[in-house]
C-alpha cells in the first residue's frame, strides 16, 4: 500500500492511517521510534539545544540533505532533527529520529544560537523563542509579535 517510510508519515499526517494500520505495516519496525517521539516534535524544534550547520558530505553514509542538524535530549534519548529552509526563508523539519550507533554530529560545525522565532500559522502570529542578539533590542524571549 505505502512504498516507503515517507509515504507512511504523510498518511499519518493526513489521517488516512489509524494506529492499527500503522502497527501492521511492514515498515513499522523501521519507524516505530520516530512515531513514539512524533507528538514531541514541536517541543523538540522549539528547544535551544545543540545546533550544527549540517554538511552532508561529512556523513557519506546518509542521503539526508539538510541545512541544520539539532541534537536534543528528550526522555532518556538523544534525538536528531534535520532542518531545511524553504523558498520563503522559513525552516522546517526534513527528518528526525532517535540516535542509534551513528553519530551525525561528527565533523559538523557547532553553532551558537542567538535568535529563534516560531511562526504560528493557525494564529497568524510570530513568537520569539530565543533572543540573545544585541541587534534585536526591545524584543524578549516568548514575545508574540
Amino acid at each position: 500500500m505505502y512504498k516507503d517510510r515517507g509515504a507512511i508519515f504523510d498518511a499519518i499526517l493526513h489521517r488516512t492511517l489509524d494506529v492499527n494500520q500503522i502497527e501492521t505495516s511492514d515498515h513499522y519496525d523501521k519507524i516505530k521510534e520516530r512515531i513514539r517521539y512524533l507528538p514531541y516534535l514541536e517541543q523538540i524544534i522549539d528547544s535551544n539545544e545543540t545546533i550544527f550547520k549540517y554538511n552532508s558530505k561529512a556523513n557519506y553514509y546518509s542521503k539526508i540533505q539538510a541545512d541544520f542538524l539539532m541534537c536534543n535530549y528528550l526522555y532518556d534519548q538523544n534525538l536528531y532533527v534535520f532542518l531545511s529552509e524553504n523558498e520563503e526563508g522559513n525552516y522546517f523539519c526534513k527528518s528526525f529520529f532517535p540516535k542509534t550507533n551513528r553519530d551525525y554530529t561528527i565533523k559538523q560545525p557547532k553553532w551558537t544560537l542567538l535568535y529563534k522565532e516560531k511562526i504560528m500559522l493557525s494564529q497568524n502570529k510570530k513568537i520569539i523563542l530565543y533572543n540573545r542578539s544585541d541587534s534585536m533590542d526591545g524584543e524578549e524571549t516568548g514575545t508574540i509579535v
